[in-house]
């Protein structure tokens, strides 16, 4: 009894003494720990609990978290999300264990856009962590909604920005307008109004990108928003060297380490070029586009080498590092993971399933957006 009584104390006592500790210490290891760590230890007590929650720790922790990869896959529930990420030097697979009856249409710091959620025809913000979000004032635009566009991070004025497509009855056409989250006012972009995207936009930082088709010339290009300063910009493709005249080449955008970067893909050569465009400001260098890798897809299998013909990419990892690739006729298929160090080496992820058309790159954090 007595022993009992004793080792009760001695728990209580180190409990004690871990509360009392120097915040300013915690705060500097906890800072550099994982968000979902965090989140599960912010109920040890209310020092914790009032630290991990601070809006100010969230954005201290923002750096140390580390990307991965957010799959969407239709199942009769809704959405599944899976989160591909590096951990212990390994690719790993999470289920997340959430369902969304639509796609997550973007995802800037840990906050994800949602579309027709909590009901049909609004738009909101969450955080898939703590699973907290706030419906955006749609109703103050004197438009309707027509596309969700984009979602991005202003790092100089720490703003939050929304960019959607909405159609003017008045021009018969669409405009793109801007919401900074924590207002009501939505802004009409200065520039070119291009509706007709080929894929799903990207966000990187403060812009958003997309890949166009020109009509009348029949060729694409780089569609761009900055939120920064809420100006839309069009820019020509880099010039590939085809392999032959007709060989087709699919073009898809990337987040290759926090940088905008185009995967051409020779469809029946087996390899893509990863061009990535760089914006030279020390020397003041317009941005322009730098082929960085050529990958070749050969894998193993059976013993022996086998080319693959028309993979696509779905995200980065590492920094840029790594790339992952799904094939594009078969986007249930197997799923690849190209090591930019080897070059040429392309080895298969067993059981990891992705959609191509729903892959985005996300981090957890303990960002809300009821503090923005």
């Amino acid at each position: 009894m007595a022993k009992n009584q004793t080792k009760r104390q001695k728990k209580v006592s180190a409990s004690l003494d871990l509360i009392n500790f120097d915040e300013n210490i915690f705060y500097n290891i906890f800072k550099k720990l994982e968000a979902d760590t965090l989140y599960n230890l912010r109920v040890f007590c209310k020092q914790w609990y009032n630290l991990i929650l601070d809006p100010h720790f969230a954005n201290s922790n923002l750096p140390y978290a580390e990307p991965g990869i957010l799959t969407q896959t239709h199942a009769h529930k809704g959405y599944s999300l899976r989160l591909i990420k590096m951990k212990e030097g390994k690719v790993k697979v999470e289920k997340l264990n959430l369902y969304f009856e639509e796609p997550i249409r973007a995802s800037c710091n840990g906050l994800v856009l949602m579309k027709d959620l909590p009901e049909p025809g609004d738009l909101s913000v969450g955080n898939l962590l703590t699973r907290k979000g706030t419906k955006l004032p749609l109703e103050t635009c004197n438009l309707p909604l027509h596309n969700v566009f984009g979602f991005t991070h202003i790092k100089e004025t720490g703003e939050y920005k929304i960019v959607c497509q909405m159609f003017d009855d008045n021009i018969g056409s669409i405009v793109y307008k801007i919401l900074t989250l924590g207002s009501n006012e939505w802004r009409q972009v200065k520039g070119p109004q291009l509706a007709s995207n080929k894929h799903e936009p990207l966000s990187i930082n403060s812009c958003v990108y997309s890949l166009i088709i020109d009509d009348e010339i029949e060729e694409e290009f780089l569609f761009s928003i900055d939120t920064a300063d809420e100006t839309s910009h069009k820019m020509a493709l880099p010039l590939f060297r085809r392999p032959t005249f007709i060989c087709p080449v699919d073009c898809n955008l990337m987040d290759l380490g926090g940088e905008i970067s185009l995967v051409a893909g020779f469809v029946y050569n087996g390899y893509a070029e990863v061009w990535v465009l760089y914006n030279d400001q020390e020397f003041f260098i317009e941005k322009e586009w730098t082929m960085l890798h050529r990958i070749y897809f050969r894998v193993e299998r059976f013993g022996r080498q086998d080319v693959l013909q028309f993979v696509v990419p779905i995200g980065s990892l590492c920094n840029g590092k790594l790339i992952l690739f799904v094939h594009a006729d078969n986007p249930f298929g197997s799923c690849y993971v190209a090591d930019m160090e080897m070059k040429h080496v392309v080895k298969m992820l067993p059981n990891v399933k992705a959609n191509r058309y729903h892959c985005i790159s996300h981090l957890n954090s303990l960002i809300s957006c009821q503090s923005l």
